[in-house]
This record gives structure tokens, sequence and C-alpha cells, in this order.
């Protein structure tokens, strides 16, 4: 007798689900929202998986650096955010940068930093940018020179890079759960030790530095109350990151908060002055010479658009308004009020207090969409990169942009406290083996 292969079973016809039933379903069980994100799915474009010979497909070697996508986040943004300048969606993403000379066991500091707006984020470009990079390109890489910056610096840090939308939207309402689920996915990318955070360096450009300011409001919710507590409270950098009068309200408002807890710490010290060596820095926001963000960061003008109604063929005009934010209300001006109003409390502390929240008169040099980076995108072929193994096609003719320093991230870092030498065991290490995984 011949066996009878599973195949040949014969089985009942397969119904199809009914679609309302299903709705129906879901709603009895898990409610109107559920439903609601369901029929959005449905309808959204997902996007497209890395293309593979693509940036993201998986994790590169770039710059002394190991360059790891991560996906399948749940905290943070959950939009696909598809756009037409990439295929690839932006749900549940974050790219981790972790320098080669990293020591994973040492709780490295970790650069949570936010994106602008329209630079899709770290989605792999198919479309030549002028302002933002080559087909083919990431920003990380190209612009922010992000992997550059982090190895040269010789600090012991790790960078984590949430994917946000092309509207510098995130949904990170816990930052320290999100470092903590994203540092957890890359090190079991990496086969590393898991990588624990110490302090938590916030930092945004252009419309990444709302949630930036969001964030470290966030992580600095709880006043210190011991001398660690308060020099691990995250420093912010921004870089063209406060766009308009309510942003420069709104950091206005947690400068007053730092700085008032500042004063307590300070004058509960013994010894105020080592306490102060021992931070060094805890603000620092740069501008490029647009008046937007002179405007913000020091005062002034600026021009922009406001919507004004529809015109005769019922389609959406704008106007062109100016702004005015008077110098008092910009971020140097609420920080140089808050220090007159308590120059006789701080007596000789003032100056060195004063220097660890630094807005530069200067603007720095280069273009907004580089000016995380160098100020400009690298056009020179003789000064850029071979690519990372394994990309292909656009992605591996453009190659990488070379660095030497002059980053504007990396001198915002450099005013940290200078980082301890590595151990002996720094490094990739893997559990129970020496070598760093390909």
């Amino acid at each position: 007798m011949t066996p009878r292969r599973e195949d040949d079973t014969p089985r009942a016809p397969r119904t199809q689900e009914n679609p309302v039933a299903r709705v129906l379903a879901l709603q009895r069980g898990a409610g109107n929202a559920a439903v609601a994100q369901l029929l959005r799915k449905d309808k959204t474009p997902q996007g497209d998986p890395p293309r593979a010979g693509g940036w993201n497909e998986a994790e590169r070697d770039v710059a002394g650096t190991k360059r790891v996508p991560v996906d399948g986040i749940t905290a943070g943004n959950q939009d696909p955010d598809v756009k037409k300048q990439s295929s690839e969606g932006a749900a549940g993403k974050a790219i981790v940068v972790v320098p080669n000379s990293v020591d994973v066991k040492a709780h490295p500091d970790v650069l949570l930093f936010f994106h602008g707006m329209g630079n899709l984020g770290y989605r792999e470009r198919l479309t030549d940018d002028s302002s933002r990079g080559p087909a083919g390109s990431v920003h990380d890489v190209e612009a922010d020179r992000m992997e550059q910056q982090l190895a040269h610096s010789g600090r012991n840090i790790v960078g984590v890079l949430p994917q946000g939308t092309s509207a510098a939207t995130f949904g990170i309402a816990d930052p320290q759960a999100y470092v903590t689920e994203v540092l957890a996915k890359a090190a079991a990318k990496l086969s590393v030790p898991a990588i624990t955070s110490g302090r938590i360096i916030v930092s945004g450009h252009s419309g990444g530095g709302r949630p930036a300011v969001a964030a470290a409001t966030k992580l600095t919710a709880t006043a210190p109350t011991t001398d660690d507590e308060w020099f691990n409270q995250p420093p912010l950098f921004l870089f063209d990151g406060i766009n308009g009068p309510n942003e420069a309200n709104a950091i206005g408002d947690l400068m007053d908060k730092w700085l008032d807890a500042d004063l307590v710490r300070l004058k509960a010290s013994s010894d105020p002055v080592a306490l102060l060596n021992r931070r060094a820095i805890r603000l620092r926001s740069t501008h490029t010479s647009s008046d937007l963000y002179t405007a913000t960061n020091l005062g002034g003008n600026y021009d922009t658009e406001v919507s004004d109604g529809v015109d005769e063929n019922k389609k959406p005009k704008t106007k062109t308004v100016t702004v005015k934010i008077a110098p008092e209300r910009s971020l140097k001006g609420r920080i140089d009020g808050w220090f007159t109003k308590h120059k006789t409390e701080l007596g000789p502390l003032a100056a060195q207090l004063r220097a660890q929240y630094d807005v530069p008169d200067q603007a720095v040099s280069g273009g907004h969409e580089a000016t995380v980076g160098t100020g400009s995108l690298e056009t020179d072929s003789k000064k850029r990169d071979a690519a990372p193994a394994g990309l292909t096609g656009a992605s591996k003719t453009a190659g990488v942009p070379g660095y030497s320093g002059g980053g504007h991230l990396e001198e915002s870092l450099s005013k940290l406290p200078p980082p301890p030498p590595p151990p002996k065991h720094a490094g990739l290490e893997a559990p129970e083996r020496d070598e760093v995984p390909a």
C-alpha cells in the first residue's frame, strides 16, 4: 500500500476570513483604538525592506565604527512615513553607532541624537540632493558625518539615532527606556555584552531640536539630590535647533529650571569650583547665519510664510510675515537674565557657571543641512574614502566622506570632561572570545 502523502489528504475548502468579522472581533477584544490602528495600517504604505547591498541591510564598518541598523523597536515612532526620496519605511527603526575602541562594559556615554525635518533621517536616498547628499547615501554618514566624528573624538561614547518621520516626530515618551531597548537590540546584533548606558547626551538638529528639548526635559524631571546625580544629568547640544519663538520660550523655561537646580547644588557643595570643573558643560547651542536661527539664539527678526486662506481657485495661499524675537527673549537673553537675577548669590562662581551654558555669538560656518558635520558636503572625490564592504550600486559609487577633524558635533563633544583612558578590555568584545564580529 502506497503511503498517503500529506498533500493528498482531503481537506475542506478554506473559507476566506470575513474582513467585517475580523474588525468586529478586534473591536470586542482590543477596543476602538486598535481598530483604528489596523485600518490605518491596512491603508498606509509600510515601505520596502532595506535593499540588498544597501546601507541599512546590515551592520557596516564605517570610519572606525560599527554602524548598526536596528528595527522592531516597540517604543518611539511607528509611522512608516514612506516618501518618494526613499523606498524604506521609518517605523520602529534606529541606527546605533559603536566606535571600534569603545568599551561597552564601562557604561559608555550615549549620544541620543534627533535628526531634522525633510532629510529622511537615516533612510537610504534614491535621488541626489545638493544640500543633503547623493543617491545611495545616508544622512548620518554623508551630511552629519556622525560615524566619523564619534570615532575621531576618542570618547567612550555610543550613538543612538532614532528614525523619526520627515516632520521630525519621534514619539519617544521615555528616552531612558528607548535607549535601553535600542542598545539591547544592537548588542544582540553585534554579539557583544549588554551595553548599559552611562550619561545620556541629548542632541538635535533643526526640527529635531524640539524633540531633543522634550527628551532633555523628561530626563531631568526629577531634581538631583547628590553630586553624582547632578553630574550625570544630560547635557544638551543643539545645531540650528530652535525653530521659532515658542521653541525659544520652551528651552528658556528649561534653562531656568536647570540653573535653579545648579544654584541649589552649588550652595550645598563644600567645593563648588571642583563640582563645576567636573561637569565642564551643560548646554551648547550653535547657529548658522540664518536669520531664523540667529533670532532664536541671540534675538532679531526673520521672515516666514503663514497660511492666508484660499485664492479664487480655492487653493491654499500664504503670506510673508516678519517675526521679531527681542534679545531678552532669545535663548542667550533668557540665560543672561537668570544670571543677572542671581548675580549676588553666585558671587565668584558666576563666570564659571555661565561658561557652561554656551550660546556663541558667532555663527558657525557652512550651511544648515550639514551644520552637525563640517558645514558642507564633501564633493572632492579625492577626499572621499571607499565604501564599506558589502555596499553595492549607488552607495558603493558614492563612498564615504573623509574626515580629519573640524566637525561641529565633535567640537561640542570636546567641551565635555576628558574621557578616561580605555581599560585593557576595551573594544567590541564578544563574551568569552576576543575577535570582533564581522
